[in-house]
């Protein structure tokens, strides 16, 4: 779980047997893959990051034109 609100972090991390981390900047080696629950205007930079360095992203949108902005960032940039 990556929430930068500490007491909510941990309280969902405890809930669910898992790790918890203030920034999303800092999975690199801890995980394989994440599923990406930000407001939609971030999951280009998330996802992106997420990409190069390799871990397997999950992202739900209802707009398919944030779809493809991600998919552009990761391939051509």
């Amino acid at each position: 779980v990556v929430d930068p609100d500490e007491k909510m972090g941990r309280a969902v991390a405890q809930e669910y047997g898992v790790i918890w981390l203030p920034d999303y900047k800092n999975l690199e080696g801890k995980v394989d893959a994440v599923s990406i629950a930000v407001p939609s205007a971030y999951h280009e930079i998330v996802s992106t990051h997420m990409a190069k360095l390799g871990i397997h992203i999950f992202v739900w949108g209802r707009r398919l034109y944030n779809c493809f902005y991600i998919i552009v960032s990761i391939c051509f940039r």
